[in-house]
This record gives C-alpha cells, sequence and structure tokens, in this order.
C-alpha cells in the first residue's frame, strides 16, 4: 500500500488528542484487516502480552483473522491466550512461517528490540503476501526516552528504575528486554 492510499491522519488526531495507543494500533490493524476479501491471514510478532496487557484487542483481531492468527513468542515464560491458529516460541526471524502467507503482520513494542534489523525486514517481506501491510507501533530512536533507556541499561539501573516506578517485572508491569533501537527512525526504517 502506498502513502496515497491510506490517511493516517485520523489515528494521529487521537493519538495527539491524548487517547491510549494500543487501541488506536488496533483500530489500524483491524481497519487493513477488514478490507481483505478472503480470510484473513494476521501475524502478531511478540505476541506475548496482547497490546500493553490488553487482551481483548488482541482477541478482537483474532476473530477477524478468518484464514488464522499466527503468534510468534520468544519469551516462553509468558502464558499466551487460546486465541492463536499457530504459535512459535522463537525469534520472529527463525519462525516457520510459509513466503507469502501473511496478509497483516504487526509488532507492538517490538522494533525496539531487534537485534538484526536486515534479518528481520527481510523476514518481513518474504512472509507478507504482495500487497501486503505491515503496522509497528514502536518509540521513535529520536525521542529523549530511548536515550535514557539506553544508558540506564548499560548502567544496570533500569529494572530498579521500572521496579520502583510500576511494580515487579512481569507481575506488575510489562517484562523488561534488552533495547536496542536500530529499526526505530525514520532513516533507519528507509534503509
Amino acid at each position: 500500500m502506498n502513502k496515497q492510499q491510506f490517511d493516517l491522519s485520523p489515528y494521529v488526531r487521537r493519538y495527539q488528542a491524548g487517547e491510549w495507543r494500543a487501541p488506536i494500533f488496533h483500530d489500524a490493524i483491524l481497519h487493513d484487516a477488514s478490507a481483505i476479501i478472503h480470510p484473513a491471514r494476521l501475524l502478531d510478532i511478540g505476541c506475548g502480552q496482547g497490546f500493553d496487557t490488553l487482551l481483548d484487542l488482541q482477541a478482537s483481531l483474532a476473530a477477524c483473522a478468518k484464514g488464522g492468527y499466527i503468534g510468534v513468542e520468544p519469551d516462553t515464560s509468558i502464558p499466551l491466550a487460546n486465541i492463536f491458529s499457530d504459535v512459535h516460541h522463537c525469534f520472529f526471524e527463525d519462525a516457520p512461517i510459509q513466503p507469502d502467507s501473511i496478509d497483516v503482520a504487526f509488532a507492538y513494542m517490538v522494533l525496539e528490540h531487534i537485534q538484526e534489523p536486515d534479518r528481520f525486514w527481510e523476514k518481513v517481506y518474504e512472509v507478507l503476501h504482495q500487497g501486503g501491510i505491515f503496522w509497528g507501533f514502536t518509540m521513535d530512536a529520536r525521542h529523549y526516552f530511548t536515550k535514557a533507556s539506553m544508558l540506564f541499561e548499560r548502567l544496570g539501573l533500569k529494572d530498579a528504575y521500572l521496579d520502583l516506578l510500576h511494580g515487579k517485572n512481569g507481575q506488575d508491569r510489562y517484562e523488561n528486554y534488552p533495547t536496542r533501537y536500530l529499526s526505530n527512525s525514520p532513516k533507519q526504517i528507509q534503509q
């Protein structure tokens, strides 16, 4: 889909108005999946806790995926909802997903963790049907938050900081995986 065919402005306006990110991201994916005329096959990369632990949003997408709802989650300690037609407990780049088999793929707060962007994007292109759609939601690498996150990580303070602010890792708050921000700016994505 080229830029002239899709208008992001309704989603941007919702975000700028202060609406939480997860429903906006869900609605963008649902819009594209609902427009597919054959039974849509969706791929949820980093599917573990849904969208900010909002599993109902994930279940809504699974219900729309009449052709299959595939999940990829490398963290085997995370219990997955019983909504997936297939689950792969590995990194996305290693998942045995058939080439040219996915209509809509998406990754919510995953791109900042990618260690080898070239392998990731090659796999995205491999598994998507021609004209398939990829949605990614992540922090922009140019934002000050990403620099602070990486500094806290290098100093070994990130978990302690998050525990203090949000509670115990994996229980009261989201998991804390290593961040790299190698595929998180417009320039990096264009490459």
